[in-house]
């Protein structure tokens, strides 16, 4: 009797055992296509950003993705930085291009978001992010030149850590070079004329 109890108990264990593991792998497929799912799910939103550009530093990356419609919506990203950088903004026109540069000489990077607008001006629009010593990003505040620009004659140039504006007034060609300093309260690009 005491031996038909053995058995009974360890079959009984074996059987337990036995079903208990046959959840886990049923668990682990639930999850596995659950996983797949939501890929699927991500992947479109992905391809909705018909504009990214990844610009590299020693220490860390900044990309920028734009879906590049009327109102467009820019995503900011850093990878590498100590404190990451994940912002969403929304402008009124499309990505043109995007620039990495050192306005100030302090040996960290600045990016440039140019941009033209839905206005019908031809007008081109300028964000800017700082590098606070390659620890974190902020956003640099952008000032424009108060000038009326002519219809369709706004160029603007981001080479050799320089942005020069150069526009149409009244027929007269006008230049500004950008200057970065440190305001107040953030960085501020400011447009001084030539």
């Amino acid at each position: 009797m005491k031996r038909q109890m053995k058995i009974i108990v360890i079959l009984t264990v074996t059987v337990f055992l036995s079903c208990k593991n046959g959840k886990t792998t049923n668990d682990n497929k639930v999850e596995e296509i659950n996983t797949k799912q939501t890929q699927q799910v991500e992947s479109p939103k992905e391809k909705d950003f018909n504009f990214t550009k990844t610009h590299n530093t020693k220490n860390y990356s900044l990309t920028i993705e734009s879906d590049n419609r009327e109102m467009s919506t820019i995503k900011i990203y850093t990878k590498g930085m100590e404190y990451e950088f994940n912002e969403t903004i929304e402008v009124e026109g499309q990505v043109i291009d995007t620039y990495m540069a050192d306005l100030n000489q302090d040996g960290f990077k600045e990016f440039y978001i140019k941009f033209s607008q839905t206005d019908d001006s031809g007008n081109i629009g300028l964000l800017g992010f700082i590098s606070n010593r390659g620890k974190s990003i902020s956003m640099i505040e952008v000032e424009e030149p108060t000038d009326l620009r002519d219809v369709n004659t706004d160029k603007l140039i981001i080479e050799n850590d320089k942005i020069i504006r150069e526009f149409k007034t009244n027929g007269e060609i006008v230049n500004y070079r950008y200057k970065l300093s440190l305001g107040e309260a953030s960085y501020v690009l400011q447009p001084s004329k030539q």
